[in-house]
């Protein structure tokens, strides 16, 4: 079942066609039935300060998280991704949008709007030199074949890609994610393409 926390009267037009079966709540500290899936969290309305407290609460019932903003932007996406939410989208995305959200989450992905996804793989693959990281940074304790890995996915290949450009097998890029994702304490590739990105690393 999915979950629709939100200041408005009732849910948003495409959320209810979308998910016929949803519920609404008034706020995020009310109890969640078991069933309950993913958490759709709408910011319109809400001070700065009520969303900081409501996105905190909202994580703190352990389900995948959408954040919904009347006024997207990408900066906030950022910091709703950075905090801990799956997806980030319009208040009033259309119904297919919202179906396809629901897909990724349930296959364990994040999910943002293709103009920020743009925006994020051309900063990751911009021509900039390295930053200078401490020596204890995450970072370095990575391999030379896990960096060249996370470069790589973080500019969007898929597994099979970078399989055949290392001339290695997809399990072996698995095992190589993995260990990157453990070591970098992110969950998924969107996580990682944004601590790629923070450090203006040199593509692989």
């Amino acid at each position: 079942m999915q979950i629709l926390i939100s200041h408005r009267q009732s849910a948003p037009t495409p959320w209810r066609k979308a998910f016929p079966d949803g519920m609404k709540v008034n706020g995020p500290t009310q109890p969640l039935v078991a069933e309950s899936r993913v958490i759709w969290l709408d910011l319109s309305q809400l001070k700065l300060t009520q969303r900081q407290l409501w996105l905190q609460q909202a994580l703190d019932h352990q389900r995948p998280l959408v954040v919904m903003s009347s006024t997207p932007s990408d900066e906030e996406a950022l910091q709703m991704l950075k905090l801990g939410a799956r997806a980030y989208c319009h208040s009033l995305a259309a119904v297919s949008q919202l179906l396809q959200i629901v897909e990724v989450l349930n296959h364990g992905g994040f999910w943002v709007g293709p103009a920020f996804m743009q925006r994020l793989m051309k900063l990751v693959a911009s021509d900039e030199g390295p930053s200078a990281l401490p020596a204890d940074h995450p970072y370095l304790s990575l391999t030379g074949r896990e960096q060249s890995v996370a470069k790589a996915v973080a500019r969007g290949a898929s597994n099979r890609e970078i399989a055949q450009s290392m001339q290695i097998t997809e399990r072996t890029v698995k095992a190589h994610l993995s260990s990157a994702f453990t070591k970098l304490g992110v969950r998924d590739r969107v996580q990682l393409a944004l601590l790629i990105n923070s450090l203006t690393l040199q593509p692989a």
